[in-house]
């Protein structure tokens, strides 16, 4: 077997001929690591045998590294910088964490100089570490208009417009009037035994009535200690009823649909769909969520298949819902709206939940109830809007 040893600057490439077994290994290593350097010249006097005192030799080496790193860190990303400056002196305590030398010097003995260089390598990971620091996502490239999916969004705006709510009830069970009952026809038999009683004995009538007091006043005992004893029951408790008002959503379902469209996306709205398409009507789903908070299973199959069959890909589906308008502190009125929802992708016959849009809150302000109201919804539409294209994005959803 021949072998060949081939030596290059800055890269060592062996070439192994295997003539017998019939190939050929090539093994690459870079010598040269990327660093950044700092060089500084500094005096430093020579002892009586012309050799450098080893106390400038470590001063060369710290002014040489802080050359360097201070050429590193000016170099940084912006938010990677300021995450830095805002921590400067803590991170400068553990740099021999994140940083690795390659310190080399000269003396000139004419001159009495030291020409020193410290070569540093960062451990950007550890630094980011260190520094509590995260990268942010990169921004998807936009889509071009036209090649987004087809997205649906159909979320009903409603306020509370009645609430029924229930005490607790008790139901209770008791014995006493049974045993009631049983001491009246006792009070009669005593009655009637001391007359017989009495008539058998001669007129004796007196003990026998004594002995019905008794016994009346034992029964009295006896129903008291029977109702005690055997009363029993349940507590019934209802949940509260809330009946909404459907109200208008044009101005929430626009600020919903533009960050979808800027972001590429198509966006239509579920009333146009279910004219086109033949879903379910829009008055028929917002009855639904005046008395619920989700769709009929019956009519959410008829709404995705409608939006299907319009050749969606996506169907947002949520409410908006308003309370009642309070007194701002600045006097004006102030109307809160809660919005939730949830983005399906409804290519397949089973829909598949690809985003949640949690429950958030959004205050409007306005002169007066209407004013406010929109400018709840109109905030509430905007942040689901922003919402849901964040979570498409993130996901690689187009």
């Amino acid at each position: 077997m021949d072998i060949l040893l081939i030596l290059r600057p800055k890269f060592h490439t062996v070439a192994i001929l295997g003539i017998a077994f019939g190939f050929i290994t090539f093994l690459s290593t870079d010598a040269s690591a990327k660093c950044t350097s700092g060089k500084v010249t500094i005096n430093a006097a020579a002892d009586i045998d012309g050799n450098v005192d080893q106390y400038e030799v470590k001063r060369a080496r710290k002014v040489s590294f802080e050359a360097a790193w201070e050429k590193y860190y000016k170099n940084l990303e912006p938010n990677l910088l300021k995450a830095y400056m805002d921590q400067q002196d803590k991170i400068n305590e553990e740099l021999s964490f994140f940083v690795k030398e390659d310190f080399t010097h000269k003396f000139n003995s004419s001159s009495e100089t030291i020409a020193a260089t410290n070569c540093i390598t960062v451990d950007v990971e550890r630094l980011k570490i260190a520094l509590n620091f995260k990268d942010e996502p990169d921004t998807p490239a936009p889509i071009a208009s036209g090649e987004g999916s087809l997205f649906v969004t159909l979320f009903v705006a409603r306020q509370a417009s009645f609430e029924q709510s229930f005490d607790a009830t008790r139901e209770t069970n008791s014995s006493a009037a049974a045993t009631s009952e049983t001491s009246s026809k006792s009070k009669s038999k005593s009655k009637n035994l001391a007359k017989e009683e009495a008539a058998a004995s001669g007129g004796k009538a007196v003990s026998a009535s004594k002995q019905f007091s008794k016994s009346q006043a034992a029964q009295k005992t006896s129903i008291m200690a029977s109702t005690s004893s055997t009363e029993s029951g349940s507590t019934i408790r209802q949940s509260n009823k809330t009946r909404y008002k459907i109200i208008s959503s044009s101005a929430a379902d626009g600020a919903m649909s533009q960050p979808l469209i800027t972001a590429g996306y198509e966006a239509a709205v579920y009333e146009d769909v279910a004219d086109e398409c033949g879903g379910v009507g829009k008055d028929a789903i917002s009855e639904t969520f005046s008395q619920k908070e989700e769709l009929g299973r019956k009519q959410r199959r008829s709404a995705f298949r409608a939006a299907r069959e319009c050749e969606a890909t996506f169907f947002a589906l949520g409410t908006m819902t308003a309370d009642v308008a309070r007194v701002h502190r600045s006097g004006r009125k102030m109307v809160t709206v809660r919005i939730q929802g949830t983005v399906f992708n409804i290519l397949k016959r089973v829909p598949r939940r690809v985003a949640d849009i949690p429950p958030a809150q959004y205050i409007g302000i306005g002169s007066n109830e209407d004013s406010a109201r929109t400018n709840a919804l109109v905030l509430a539409g905007k942040k689901a809007g922003e919402t849901i294209t964040k979570l498409m994005q993130e996901k690689g959803l187009r």
